[in-house]
């Protein structure tokens, strides 16, 4: 005998000394409850126990932004957006990670979004649009809580944070294209 073939041996002898026999017929009990009733509510406590299921992200979806956006900020806040940064972590061959419009920093999604000069040329005149204070952010989380600085009525803040979200769009969008081209094309 192999010695895969004992230690299945006595795996099956300790299992059957743990059953318990008897002349009641067999049924099926759910042990996650007390009346030993099965509810998917119940089984999603039990999954959901010792998880930590809290949200992180700051992003909070518009219902009047066009969902590619919310979906561009929801991903762009986790940083999954295909920046070259991104790609070189994917194992992506590239030339450099530069970015290339600015040619000053790696291509990543607080760059392209928030420390860019261009980036910076567009949330100045987002303010100025807005008529709010100049905008000073280091990091994308900034721009989505600027909302909560503005000072006005519930509707003129969540106005301020569509125009924030769909400012991103077409910034981080049109330059992470033109970067991709750049790649695919090199």
């Amino acid at each position: 005998m192999h010695w895969e073939e004992i230690s299945e041996g006595q795996d099956v002898i300790y299992m059957q000394t743990r059953v318990l026999f008897s002349a009641n017929r067999d049924r099926w009990a759910w042990i996650g409850s007390k009346d030993n009733y099965f509810l998917v509510a119940q089984l999603k406590d039990m999954l959901r126990k010792d998880r930590d299921t809290r949200r992180n992200q700051l992003m909070k979806w518009g219902n009047w932004v066009p969902a590619k956006i919310n979906m561009f900020i929801w991903r762009a806040e986790m940083g999954r957006i295909p920046t070259r940064t991104a790609l070189a972590r994917r194992q992506v061959q590239l030339d450099n990670i530069i970015y290339v419009l600015c040619d000053t920093a790696n291509e990543d999604h607080n760059h392209v979004l928030i420390d860019c000069s261009f980036a910076f040329g567009v949330w100045d005149a987002v303010g100025k649009w807005c008529k709010i204070d100049p905008i000073f952010a280091f990091e994308l989380s900034d721009v989505l809580l600027l909302h909560k600085q503005f000072d006005g009525t519930k509707w003129a803040k969540k106005i301020v944070r569509g125009i924030v979200m769909i400012s991103c769009w077409p910034s981080g969008r049109n330059e992470i294209k033109r970067s991709l081209m750049g790649i695919f094309l090199e």
